[in-house]
């Protein structure tokens, strides 16, 4: 589920059936795989390549890696982790000056581009928070509760990059919360796209994982069977509103008359 019909694709899989959110997120996840596997390089270069191709993308990994590297540079004494966080931050101030203030002052496009992220009020509800992700919502559970703290966020870099990267992500969603008065928010719900999804389904899974670690195995399949038969109601819904019985989309009256001129007007 998801507000607006499903147009912010809540969880990875509805974004892997649109090419270009696959190509975003691919990108994505193999950054966040060369930083977890000290591959540094590479995860500056994939940092650039996102700013280039996608700027929200571009911000939230930027923000993701820098401060999950500034983190365990601080933590672990690693100049090479925070070589990667001073990479990011001069990659990130580089495209930032780019797409709000060179493109938008040489091309009146880009310019009304940028005026209509910041004039659509695509804002986060909590009420919609259970819709879009369920069950993965519980992950804290594992974090905050005497009995279940789980999460070795002291000895495990896996957990702490998971962590950041639910942290980050949900200030994003969020970031109309903390604009200035008078200041118009960057589309907010455009950060979900399967990017929150993720890191709480990744920490739900490791806690659980480890709470059952003493269980029979028969009993941890079934267990599995029945919790991903679950969670991927939402996925088979949404495919069959997608690809089985699509509704159309109903274009503004403006939008209908440009495709019309285009349409007369092909040269």
């Amino acid at each position: 589920g998801s507000p607006r019909g499903g147009a912010w694709l809540p969880n990875v899989f509805q974004n892997a059936l649109l090419t270009t959110e696959a190509f975003y997120h691919a990108l994505a996840f193999a950054t966040f795989a060369a930083v977890l596997r000290r591959r540094l390089r590479w995860a500056a270069l994939g940092v650039f390549l996102l700013w280039w191709s996608h700027p929200f993308t571009g911000l939230e990994v930027a923000l993701i890696v820098g401060a999950f590297s500034l983190c365990e540079g601080v933590l672990r004494k690693d100049r090479s982790s925070l070589g990667l966080a001073l990479a990011t931050a001069a990659v990130s101030a580089l495209f930032l000056a780019y797409y709000l203030f060179l493109l938008p002052s040489v091309s009146p496009e880009s310019a009304e581009i940028l005026r209509r992220w910041r004039g659509a009020a695509f804002l986060f509800r909590i009420s919609d928070a259970f819709s879009m992700w369920g069950v993965f919502l519980l992950w804290p559970v594992f974090l905050f509760s005497k009995r279940f703290r789980l999460l070795a966020l002291r000895t495990s870099a896996t957990d702490r990059f998971l962590v950041i990267w639910f942290a980050i992500v949900a200030t994003l969603i969020v970031h109309d919360w903390l604009t200035p008065s008078g200041q118009r928010p960057f589309q907010p719900l455009h950060f979900s796209h399967g990017y929150l999804f993720l890191p709480m389904a990744i920490l739900l899974v490791r806690g659980l994982a480890r709470v059952t670690a003493g269980w029979p195995p028969m009993r941890v399949r079934i267990a599995a069977a029945v919790f991903l038969a679950f969670v991927a109601l939402d996925n088979v819904f949404f495919t069959a509103a997608t690809f089985v019985s699509p509704q159309p989309r109903v274009l503004s009256a403006d939008a209908a008359a440009v495709i019309a001129h285009l349409q007369a007007h092909p040269e």
